[in-house]
């Protein structure tokens, strides 16, 4: 919006525009930034202790959300899981994501630390698990490792069984047709549909189709 005023030649109520948003750290954020000719630079990281930590696992809502995660009732978990969060400070948001990156629950990690207004950890906000599995895949097709976890965290929020409604699969969200596609293209010849659920697969065919 800010950018069309520009174009009409109202600069000043463009910049008024672009200063709303200037302080948020994402996208629209960085190029409003951009735009205003100020700098990108990440916030200093706070950290939180092991004590703040332990309080958040036992609030009701989080260990009620993990449970109906478990069940694989994640409209559910979320509901409980946000409405703890309300009118917590930026410290207790890190905490809470640091409690959700232990439980292995990536997609809380990054919604409860894209949260904070003042006080941030980026290694929270842009998560990188699954090294294990991508790292050998990236280095034998040289493709640039953090560009894949760029889509993860758009596209499944590192939900290894995300399912979209029009038949998208797993962490990179795969299409079956493209999945078929690309495996016969690299030779793998074992691919069958049920194997696209499967973590290494669904890394190996969604980073392959990327490069």
């Amino acid at each position: 919006y800010a950018r069309a005023l520009k174009v009409e030649g109202q600069n000043e109520k463009a910049r008024e525009n672009l200063e709303l948003v200037a302080d948020q750290y994402n996208f629209y954020g960085q190029l409003a930034r951009e735009d205003l000719g100020k700098s990108n630079q990440v916030p200093a990281r706070t950290k939180v202790s092991d004590a703040e930590i332990d309080a958040m696992s036992q609030r009701k809502g989080f260990i009620r959300g993990e449970r109906l995660y478990a069940m694989n009732l994640r409209t559910e978990g979320n509901r409980d899981w946000n409405w703890e969060l309300r009118n917590m400070s930026d410290k207790q948001l890190l905490a809470v994501a640091e409690y959700s990156k232990r439980i292995d629950l990536y997609d809380r990690v990054v919604n409860t630390a894209d949260r904070t207004k003042q006080e941030h950890d980026f290694s929270l906000r842009y998560p990188t698990p699954y090294r294990d599995e991508l790292s050998p895949i990236a280095k034998q097709i040289d493709l640039n490792l953090a560009w894949t976890y760029g889509l993860i965290r758009q596209e499944s929020r590192f939900i290894m069984n995300a399912s979209s409604s029009v038949g998208a699969s797993g962490l990179m969200q795969v299409m079956p047709n493209t999945a078929k596609y690309v495996a016969k293209k690299i030779g793998m010849t074992s691919y069958t549909s049920d194997k696209l659920a499967d973590t290494n697969t669904n890394l190996t065919l969604g980073r392959n189709y990327l490069n």
